[in-house]
């Protein structure tokens, strides 16, 4: 922060590690999130999974279906497959609320440019 760089020798710098983690209640946190985040990609799998079921078997034969229509495992690994992917592209919402900035100051070049402002009022008679 540029209020600590007189506070500094020359050449030196100091780093701030500020934790701005939200306390508020809109900050969700903790196991029922989760929970709950994973029941809902659940649902949303299995939605999904009977959905993509319904068109295949509305374009197939009563005959053709009992064929090609998925065994248990397979619904499984498609529902779980889903889950993967949601995850993967989601934000995360639970446990996102810690926060940290990270601040500097540094006092590199004050003296070089302090020396070179004194030393040009002096060739022009402006020092004391």
């Amino acid at each position: 922060e540029k209020k600590y760089v007189d506070l500094i020798e020359e050449g030196e710098n100091v780093a701030f590690l500020i934790n701005a983690t939200r306390s508020d209640t809109r900050c969700d946190a903790g196991l029922l999130c989760n929970t709950r985040q994973l029941v809902e990609k659940l649902i949303n799998a299995i939605e999904k999974s009977i959905e993509q079921e319904i068109i295949l078997a509305d374009s197939l034969s009563d005959e053709e279906w009992d064929v090609l229509k998925p065994t248990k495992l397979e619904r499984r690994g498609n529902i779980l497959d889903f889950i993967r992917k949601k995850k993967r592209d989601e934000a995360v919402d639970c446990d996102s609320c810690t926060e940290w900035i990270i601040r500097s100051s540094d006092s590199w070049g004050q003296d070089f440019a302090l020396k070179k402002i004194n030393e040009r009022n002096n060739r022009y008679g402006n020092g004391n």
